[in-house]
């Protein structure tokens, strides 16, 4: 289990947070946030086994404006669950994933450009 808090500026493009990763990155959960669009995503369609049911989607959308000129995530993650809470909890977001045994990667990156992370905290639990 890991927890993650991290603090994004408003500036730059997509902010991308990958968990539940493998080194390959063949897998991985992916957690969004785009400034121009004031949305936080989340993608999962690459998080292991998808399940063939049309009303389990892969992909999560919810509105997310800076507060005091950021944006504040903490991201928990489990064995099959990725939990996002931003906004000071107004915004929630839970997904079962189901990630091969190997992906213990996480990794940060902006799509097309850069992106301002001004704070990351992680913990491991075991």
């Amino acid at each position: 289990m890991l927890e993650l808090q991290l603090i994004i500026g408003p500036d730059g493009d997509v902010a991308v947070l990958t968990v539940a990763a493998t080194e390959d990155g063949m897998f991985g959960t992916e957690i969004l946030y785009d400034p121009t669009r004031r949305e936080l995503v989340v993608d999962r369609s690459r998080s292991g086994v998808l399940v063939p049911d049309t009303t389990f989607t892969t992909r999560h959308v919810a509105p997310l404006s800076p507060q005091d000129g950021v944006v504040r995530l903490r991201v928990i993650v489990d064995r099959s669950s990725v939990e996002i809470f931003a906004a000071d909890g107004l915004v929630r977001m839970t997904e079962v994933v189901f990630p091969p045994p190997h992906a213990t990667t996480v990794t940060l990156g902006s799509y097309a450009g850069s992106a301002c992370f001004r704070s990351v905290k992680a913990r491991w639990f075991r």
